[in-house]
């Protein structure tokens, strides 16, 4: 094809593109939505796509998604012991509704046939292919945005899909498209299901705006969010206070850091010397490592013990036997303590952020990726008792320290993170509840950018 011939079609300036609404676009405005955004992306090269024939290739696979897991849930039922009054939560439903759906992913992208926009970004997205979850909810939004303004004919739709042409969608800016089909099918099957719990008056809230495309795996994708985050930088500099310049000696780095025990910390793990870890390291220069590692320490038995009585409680609730409970369902309890902002880790050095660079650090602590920040503290916590080993060959067993971070002659001294206690944590609980560790830790997976230490929301 010639180079005429490719670009015939386009417009002379590309942003005219992103300015031009259309029933992708509509549902979100500017200033929700960034214009340089996957959304934006996605929203323009399906304009030529008619949400009906979108509807017709979808409502088939939520369909049979939907009668999968129910009829899974209606097996489950058979077996349940008769005292076990609920079965299924909402979130529960949600969950494996996602799963099954993933599974069904690729095939449903190999249906989206139209004009060469559509089947680029079909391509794009089998190529790459990452979850579904991002995608099906931005084509959601789209046909709800085209329910609520008239303008979808649910007379073009053939009558197998009709069901979600009619469905009474709600603003995707209150009540997201795949939410509002997923409580619908939840609030339909519990009219036959009595084992399962109440639907949540509120709507679940997970994050459903990330990349639907591996940013490491395409290029395009991975320039567009370098310039989002270099625009965010220019812009926090340009409205950031200004101060009085400071005058610190040319060797003032090299001589605080040290004498730092955070650094030293580091150095153990082999942090390299510019890297986003020792620039907190050398704020926190301050606060007692030694205080943070005995904290951090109870704190994480504290949050093992919580997730452990979770863990059994909804093993109970299932009608598993404990020594059935396998590591996806502990895990998933687990990881809960680093997805919100008032994880116990957070909040312990919180408070002991009282020196005037520390307390930068704390006021900056509700904008870092829990599960990222906690390996930071959890890593230099471990280290910091690994030194000590080192400097006096001695335990500290009446303060509390090394219950978790264990120091012993057959293993080598490296800096220990959140996954390897995570994994010593899961031992333990199998250990105290007779459970047979066979090591499938294939839902070890905090989702998360480790590379990134700011939450994705924060930009």
């Amino acid at each position: 094809m010639s180079a005429e011939l490719r670009t015939s079609s386009l417009p002379q300036h590309f942003s005219s593109l992103i300015e031009q609404r259309n029933v992708w676009s509509d549902w979100f405005p500017h200033d929700w939505i960034s214009p340089l955004s996957w959304v934006q992306m996605a929203a323009m090269l399906m304009r030529g796509t008619k949400p009906e024939s979108m509807i017709d290739r979808l409502a088939p696979v939520l369909e049979g998604t939907r009668v999968t897991i129910e009829a899974s849930y209606l097996e489950l039922a058979k077996k349940a012991p008769a005292d076990r009054t609920i079965l299924l939560t909402y979130d529960d439903y949600r969950e494996q509704f996602q799963d099954e759906l993933l599974e069904r992913y690729e095939g449903f992208l190999e249906t989206l046939v139209g004009d060469v926009d559509l089947e680029w970004l079909r391509d794009r997205l089998l190529r790459n292919g990452a979850g579904a979850q991002s995608f099906i909810w931005f084509l959601l939004n789209g046909i709800a945005n085209a329910a609520i303004e008239d303008e979808l004919d649910p007379t073009s739709v053939t009558t197998e899909a009709r069901w979600l042409a009619e469905l009474e969608f709600c603003d995707p800016a209150h009540l997201a498209g795949d939410e509002a089909v997923l409580r619908f099918f939840y609030r339909e099957f519990r009219e036959t299901f009595t084992q399962a719990a109440p639907l949540p008056a509120r709507p679940s809230t997970y994050p459903r705006v990330e990349n639907p495309i591996y940013g490491d795996e395409d290029q395009y994708i991975s320039r567009l969010k370098a310039i989002e985050n270099r625009q965010a930088r220019q812009l926090a500099r340009e409205l950031a206070p200004t101060s009085e310049p400071v005058d610190l000696p040319s060797d003032a780095w090299m001589r605080a850091m040290r004498a730092n025990p955070w650094s030293q910390a580091l150095d153990l793990a082999r942090v390299p010397p510019f890297h986003w870890q020792r620039q907190v390291a050398f704020m926190l220069r301050d606060v007692s490592l030694d205080a943070v590692s005995r904290r951090i320490e109870t704190n994480l038995i504290e949050m093992a013990e919580a997730t452990a009585s979770r863990a059994l409680e909804e093993a109970e609730a299932r009608g598993r036997a404990v020594e059935d409970i396998e590591f996806g369902l502990w895990f998933r309890w687990w990881r809960e303590h680093f997805r919100h902002w008032q994880d116990p880790l957070r909040l312990t050095l919180e408070r002991l952020c009282r020196p005037d660079d520390a307390s930068l650090v704390g006021d900056w602590l509700a904008r870092f990726e829990p599960a990222v920040f906690a390996d930071f503290v959890i890593g230099c916590a471990h280290a910091n008792t690994v030194l000590q080993h080192i400097a006096t060959r001695t335990c500290d067993r009446e303060s509390g320290s090394e219950r978790l971070f264990i120091i012993s002659g057959d293993r080598p001294l490296r800096r220990c993170g959140l996954h390897d206690v995570t994994l010593e944590v899961w031992k333990c609980f199998c250990r105290d509840n007779g459970i047979s560790d066979r090591g499938e830790f294939y839902a070890l997976d905090f989702e998360v950018n480790w590379e990134a230490p700011l939450a994705a929301r924060q930009r």
